[in-house]
């Protein structure tokens, strides 16, 4: 099992901007992981949940509901890992 289980896609996805997207993937606090598919390539980057959300608060467009549903994308990927 991971910690690390939302991508950048996910940030984007639940209604952040571009700027705040950019703001999380170029912020040197953040531990991330890479992960290649299965052609190899470029690989995507993944970030622990505690860590993006402490930086996305600081955003005054980053709502509750957004909170809530980072937390069921890495609810559900944890729960995958483990099986």
């Amino acid at each position: 099992m991971s910690a690390y289980t939302l991508s950048v896609a996910d940030i984007r996805d639940v209604g952040m901007s571009d700027y705040a997207t950019r703001s999380v993937m170029c912020d040197p606090s953040l531990d991330f992981e890479t992960r290649f598919g299965p052609k190899g390539g470029g690989g995507r980057r993944y970030f622990e949940y505690r860590q993006v959300l402490r930086i996305l608060r600081d955003f005054p467009k980053f709502t509750p509901q957004m909170q809530t549903e980072l937390a069921t994308i890495d609810q559900s990927r944890r729960l995958k890992g483990k099986e």
